[in-house]
């Protein structure tokens, strides 16, 4: 099967199998609502076992010293991803049908898990608690809208999301 990866802020993410992964951000559906909407890079719909979890990804190479802004502006593309995805599932976006993998169009959407990650490119990983908890806030009220689980927001580096299938291995 044909795989995909998505070069975002000096890391590689991938491989992923074509039909599991949306790349958004250079998707047409965005590129034609793009005017002051804010997007995430990709969303990976990843399988185990019994279970599947859309992960919606943003991808940074640092951290700036205003962290509240920094989070805000994370948060809001994270979830205009997810928005913009579960509108285009339910067909609202005429591009879409021909943009969207084919395991997307057929989301069971009352019953899949979704997830909202950031990855940090060489952050110390002293630092990522108190990174996912100020984003863990900013998400507070979107997880109680959509009924999603705590566990449903990270802050990872580099080297961690290896460890989830996130970033290719070296």
């Amino acid at each position: 099967m044909t795989t995909i990866t998505i070069l975002e802020s000096g890391m590689t993410f991938g491989p992923f199998q074509l039909d599991e992964c949306f790349y958004i951000e250079e998707s047409k559906t965005y590129k034609n609502i793009q005017e002051n909407v804010k997007m995430a890079e990709f969303l990976w719909l990843r399988r185990q076992k019994s279970q599947a979890k859309v992960w919606v990804v943003e991808a940074k190479s640092s951290v700036p010293k205003q962290l509240d802004e920094y989070m805000e502006d994370i948060k809001e593309k994270l979830v205009n991803a997810f928005t913009l995805t579960v509108s285009s599932v339910l067909s609202r976006h005429k591009l879409a049908k021909n943009e969207l993998p084919a395991l997307f169009q057929t989301l069971k959407l009352s019953s899949i898990q979704f997830g909202f990650v950031l990855v940090i490119k060489g952050v110390p990983e002293a630092y990522l608690s108190a990174l996912q908890d100020a984003l863990q806030l900013k998400f507070k009220s979107t997880l109680k809208i959509w009924a999603l689980e705590a566990n449903s927001v990270l802050v990872l580096n580099n080297e961690i999301a290896k460890k989830y299938g996130f970033i290719a291995s070296d």
